[in-house]
């Protein structure tokens, strides 16, 4: 799980997750959500324009993940997040982590400036770290 989606806007996820979800979505916001990329590198190879329909899906997946027991999970579990991010609830992260019931658990806390933990034009400074990071778990687990 890279930066994993646990408790986004607690504040608004079980509402824009219930049914009454997209009505508040379309009677608050513009049809499309929109954002200003940090690099001309982003503005061309990814959508800067998203439907805002697609918001309270997003959230019901997220209150789906939420809600699940995570001591259920046995098998091998690699966590990778960053204390810079501005999108996910770190202590539910945290909490998440050790409700895990696999005993081959890592959780890596990156030195990663925002959500995005790699990719060459939206963290191009761990990206490197990440790719090492899971490779090391994934030959530790014996794939190679």
């Amino acid at each position: 799980l890279i930066s994993p989606a646990f408790n986004i806007m607690p504040w608004a996820t079980e509402t824009l997750a219930s049914p009454l979800g997209n009505i508040i979505n379309k009677l608050a916001n513009d049809e499309y959500r929109t954002w200003e990329p940090k690099n001309p590198d982003i503005k061309k190879y990814w959508d800067t324009k998203y439907q805002r329909d697609a918001i309270p899906e997003l959230m019901r997946a997220i209150y789906y993940v939420d809600s699940h027991n995570f001591v259920q999970i046995k098998n091998p579990t690699l966590m990778i997040y960053t204390k810079e991010d501005k999108i996910i609830s770190l202590e539910e992260v945290e909490k998440k982590f050790a409700e895990i019931g696999s005993p081959r658990k890592k959780l890596i806390l990156m030195p990663s400036p925002s959500h995005v933990l790699a990719g060459e034009f939206t963290s191009p400074q761990t990206t490197q770290l990440v790719i090492g990071e899971i490779k090391e778990w994934l030959e530790y687990q014996g794939v190679k």
